[in-house]
């Protein structure tokens, strides 16, 4: 089945600006209104590759966070805000967490998603189970949060960055956030072509309902970190 995309003009981080291209985007993907159901559970999911403010562009920037965050709160639905950093950042098993709270403030989310019913959570602490891959290249099992359990649906938020290994860091590319940092760490040791097709293969084992991507800045050089 192919995705229905949307592009819209958005040359800076005003949020009002911001609000209006995001909902002209989701008035024409067709799947919002069901996604976006009164009483519906929805996990967010932004680029926190490496704890960064909005003045740099590592992470899904704050203001497309809160815009996102405002239309499903307007439509009815429970938030929950997830991510993990990088596994270097929080040790091979994902046992070293950094304090959930500190994270989502030091990106500026807590900050800019005041006034509105969010739940803020990292991927690790409700654990990892198996998710099966139809038609792997390399990963026939991909170990992803049991967050994705306690949802009825998920919104990917990636930031459009350049990749030293992948060249290009996306909606499929972010998802990787979703899978626990153990496996993570190995599937990076293997290379290019073969993780790129690995993270085709965890992203063919738990496809989000919405992709909204920032590409307002966008990240060249030595991304998804220090470009």
């Amino acid at each position: 089945m192919r995705s229905i995309v949307s592009l819209q003009n958005c040359r800076e981080y005003d949020s009002t600006r911001v609000r209006e291209a995001v909902a002209r985007a989701l008035l024409e993907v067709p799947t919002t209104t069901d996604l976006l159901r009164s009483g519906r559970r929805i996990l967010l999911k932004p680029n926190i590759v490496n704890p960064r403010g909005p003045e740099r562009p590592v992470c899904t920037h704050p203001q497309v966070l809160r815009a996102v965050a405002e239309i499903c709160h307007e439509a009815g639905c429970l938030l929950l805000v997830a991510d993990q950093p990088t596994y270097w950042l929080t040790g091979r098993t994902g046992s070293q967490q950094p304090a959930a709270p500190g994270l989502f403030h030091t990106t500026g989310y807590v900050e800019v998603c005041k006034g509105l019913p969010v739940d803020w959570a990292l991927c690790a602490s409700a654990g990892y189970r198996e998710f099966p891959v139809p038609r792997p290249y390399h990963v026939p099992v991909a170990h992803l949060t049991r967050l994705l359990d306690e949802v009825d649906g998920t919104i990917n938020l990636p930031k459009l960055k350049t990749h030293m290994q992948t060249r290009l860091t996306g909606a499929v590319k972010n998802t990787f956030g979703l899978v626990a940092p153990r496996q993570r760490m190995d599937l990076h040791m293997l290379g290019n072509p073969a993780l790129s097709e690995a993270i085709v293969d965890t992203f063919a084992a738990y496809r989000p309902e919405l992709s909204v991507l920032d590409a307002v800045v966008a990240m060249e050089g030595a991304g998804p970190v220090r470009g």
